[in-house]
């Protein structure tokens, strides 16, 4: 007699666990992505090298891991370069992390894309955007999630003026 009451309170405790699971993997999926900060490294004739310092804010409180990470960088919608890291990188569980993204391209690769966006380079920056997509793979445990989507679009004068910023400390 016992034991058939144990059931049904297993079984509540398992649903319960089953759903903090879930709203906690639905929290990390949904964490926001911002770039707190631009650091231009180099800008010759023959490349460009900028990390943006994106944040990321989980309200999960679970935390995890990055195992790697593939943009596509955007110029004006235009592909101008691809990124494949493989650095791994602890997001926090309720909090905000850090994750620099570095960007090399031609100048080339610009040029490519049109005289009408070398012209807005000059004249309004505020007409250039840049867009990173790609994906994440993070790792939770033993779950992993392979295709953790990231779409990032700034303008040109929106990562200059955050470059000017206070520098971020988290």
């Amino acid at each position: 007699m016992k034991n058939k009451a144990i059931i049904p309170i297993l079984t509540g405790l398992g649903v319960l666990i089953l759903a903090y699971g879930a709203r906690q993997f639905w929290l990390l999926y949904n964490a926001t992505f911002k770039v707190v900060k631009t650091r231009i490294k180099t800008i010759t004739a023959g490349k460009i090298s900028l990390t943006l310092l994106t944040e990321i804010n989980s309200k999960s409180d679970v935390s995890a891991q990055i195992q790697g990470q593939h943009y596509e960088v955007f110029f004006n919608d235009k592909l101008v370069s691809r990124i494949d890291g493989t650095e791994k990188i602890h997001i926090n569980s309720n909090g905000k992390t850090l994750i620099p993204i570095d960007i090399d391209f031609n100048p080339s690769a610009i040029i490519q894309t049109g005289i009408a966006n070398i012209t807005n380079l000059i004249l309004d920056r505020t007409k250039v955007n840049i867009q990173i997509k790609g994906y994440l793979s993070l790792k939770v445990g033993i779950v992993e999630m392979k295709n953790y989507p990231v779409d990032i679009k700034y303008t040109l004068q929106e990562l200059i003026d955050i470059s000017k910023e206070p520098p971020v400390v988290i």
